[in-house]
């Protein structure tokens, strides 16, 4: 469980609106997928590199397991945590701000599909039309919208912070030419006693065009074909399973015992993308599945079809070096 407030949207988002923070459950294992989801700013993104792909996703979820407990039903940042050095804080705290922001994103925007954009501007996917300067963090889309996302995660309340995302994402322009959907900045407040998130669209603080300067064209296909490989192509390095989480079946791929990545098993024809219309077919299923994920981050899986299953992680106090 953490606790969000948001705040600043217009329809047909306003009934997202709160007065205060409020509860969203979110556990260990969504927070994992949602920092593997979004990807980093580098284009040696995770699940690239081959075998080492996997041992990427395991150290970033472990990463979880050690950063953060559950107490009393709340996700809380550990003990271990808070004994890290200023640096090592804030590194961590990038990631958990923008995988929260990619959890916070899927269950209100409905936008299951966000990425780190800097990677995407990179490959080609994302074209930033000449004149246009430096860019927000994360992009994403549902199947009509855009949705712009700057994300921060600091130990305190920063009222600096959260005014810098604000300005940085309400500078995107337009999409494909036409004005985003919403342009949100998410603020994770990562404490010992509970996590807070302040999820906020300043767009209707009334921006002028001037302020827009960023232009950006977006290739869907190929951004749906990106997102997918990094996970499709885990299967290339481990022995698929069939997995049934909530009456769905997923194909999986072992990550370690007690732990499997896997893929909604209706999309796995159709993510490699090599038909003219299996990108239709993708939205389709993943519309379908939107209606099927069960009350949401408590679980395990979203409507983009992928999955985190963990049923258990190393056992820290199995120390084979300690006296006995």
């Amino acid at each position: 469980m953490i606790y969000v407030e948001r705040s600043g949207f217009n329809r047909p988002y306003n009934y997202l609106n709160d007065i205060e923070l409020k509860p969203l459950a979110v556990n260990q294992s969504a927070l994992a997928m949602g920092i593997c989801k979004v990807g980093k700013k580098n284009i040696w993104d995770f699940f690239r590199g081959g075998l080492f792909r996997i041992f990427e996703i395991a150290a970033k979820t472990l990463a979880v397991y050690a950063y953060t407990d559950i107490s009393a039903g709340k996700l809380v940042m550990s003990e271990y945590f808070t004994s890290l050095d200023a640096t090592e804080r804030a590194n961590y705290s990038y990631h958990m701000g923008m995988g929260i922001a990619q959890i916070i994103a899927s269950e209100n925007l409905k936008t299951p599909w966000l990425r780190h954009i800097s990677p995407l501007i990179k490959d080609g996917t994302v074209q930033l039309i000449p004149g246009s300067k430096s860019q927000p963090d994360l992009l994403g889309f549902d199947l009509i919208d855009y949705h712009i996302i700057e994300a921060k995660g600091r130990q305190k309340y920063s009222e600096v912070a959260l005014r810098k995302a604000k300005n940085q994402s309400t500078k995107v322009g337009s999409v494909n030419g036409l004005p985003p959907a919403t342009h949100c900045a998410s603020l994770a407040v990562l404490k010992r006693r509970r996590i807070e998130v302040y999820f906020q669209d300043p767009d209707s603080d009334g921006k002028k065009k001037s302020d827009k300067s960023i232009q950006l064209k977006v290739d869907r296909q190929r951004f749906m074909k990106n997102y997918y490989l990094r996970f499709s192509e885990l299967f290339d390095y481990g022995k698929r399973e069939r997995l049934i989480s909530d009456g769905l079946t997923f194909i999986t791929v072992e990550i370690w015992p007690g732990f499997q990545v896997g893929v909604y098993e209706p999309l796995l024809p159709v993510i490699n993308f090599t038909e003219e219309d299996d990108y239709e077919k993708c939205l389709d299923i993943c519309t379908d599945l939107q209606e099927k994920v069960p009350d949401k981050m408590a679980t395990s899986f979203g409507s983009d079809g992928i999955g985190f299953f963990i049923s258990s992680v190393p056992d820290h106090s199995a120390n084979p070096y300690a006296k006995s």
